[in-house]
């Protein structure tokens, strides 16, 4: 025998109890004013008997997927990621189902129960699924359900005197260069570069000194550096012109460059030689002592752009790049 359970009365239809038997089947008793209250081909009393109210047992099958329609619903293994993302999605939906429809919002869909999708792009994705059997359909919405984020990489930073530049240089500056490393969490071993392209050839920093082989010049996981002091040298004597420096990392760590896995900064640095202020002061740079002029020389570099010139260790005049004579 079924096992009854008394439920609540209602106003107006009202079920009064409620049993399951051994195979799964429910039963429901109760009142009802309806004239055309749903019953069950089975249960005790499928039929309106008139008056006011009338009693009722209804029977519900222990299978009712057919009857009872369908209910959309889904998981993900990962709603937030940087790109690309690959997300395996779960169907979750109940009753009976026949087929399901996927909208990943980037224009992709699927016909299949528990795809797996690979968004390429960065933003918020909203999601569907909408699953559809003999009891109807039914759709589940998700909005911005996916956020994929811009691929984390590592950010190198050179700095020449403490500038991003470009700067310019004369012969009685130093030269100091400074380099840092925002590993931003990853710790991929990698080649570390440091490099300078100069008027004289393309040179590279290893802790054994310059070389013009293509060498890292160290080795090592990726980690945060802080800025770090790699060259600090006076610049007389420096041949003129632009001096490009290069500091990057290369997260295939093989001693050689891997273009398309090198993440890598730039600072430009214009050193000026003392031929630049004698051409540019040539009219000038002599004197007239009696019946002609005399050549003079170049003694050092005063003040940055100044220039003493000497004849016969007597100081004769002083001429400054971009301020005038003195």
């Amino acid at each position: 025998m079924p096992k009854a359970h008394s439920l609540r009365q209602l106003s107006g239809d009202a079920a009064e109890s409620i049993s399951i038997d051994s195979s799964g089947n429910i039963y429901v008793a109760g009142r009802t004013k309806s004239s055309d209250f749903p019953t069950t081909p089975g249960a005790y009393d499928t039929a309106y008997n008139g008056g006011d109210e009338d009693a009722f047992v209804s029977k519900l099958d222990a299978d009712l997927s057919a009857d009872v329609g369908v209910w959309a619903n889904f998981t993900a293994d990962q709603t937030e990621g940087s790109c690309p993302l690959t997300v395996q999605f779960t169907d979750q939906s109940t009753g009976e189902i026949t087929s399901w429809f996927w909208e990943f919002g980037d224009g992709e869909t699927s016909t299949e129960q528990n795809p797996t999708h690979t968004y390429n792009s960065t933003g918020y994705f909203t999601v569907s699924l909408t699953v559809t059997g003999p009891g109807g359909s039914d759709t589940e919405t998700r909005e911005d359900y996916i956020h994929v984020t811009q691929v984390a990489t590592p950010v190198a930073d050179i700095k020449a005197n403490n500038s991003d530049g470009p700067i310019t240089l004369y012969q009685n500056d130093t030269l100091t260069i400074t380099v840092s490393l925002n590993n931003n969490g990853i710790t991929e071993d990698a080649d570390w570069w440091l490099a300078a392209d100069t008027p004289f050839g393309l040179f590279f920093f290893t802790f054994d000194g310059w070389t013009d082989a293509w060498v890292p010049g160290y080795q090592s996981p990726l980690f945060y550096l802080d800025s770090f002091e790699v060259l600090n040298m006076p610049v007389s004597g420096l041949p003129a012109g632009i001096y490009t420096l290069y500091f990057g990392v290369d997260t295939v760590m093989d001693g050689n460059v891997t273009w398309d896995s090198v993440y890598y900064d730039t600072v430009v640095v214009n050193i000026i030689g003392y031929s630049y202020l004698l051409e540019k002061y040539a009219p000038v740079l002599k004197f007239s002592s009696g019946e002609g002029y005399y050549p003079t020389r170049v003694e050092n570099m005063i003040d940055n752009s100044c220039i003493q010139i000497k004849e016969n260790s007597t100081c004769l005049d002083l001429f400054c790049d971009g301020k005038g004579t003195d």
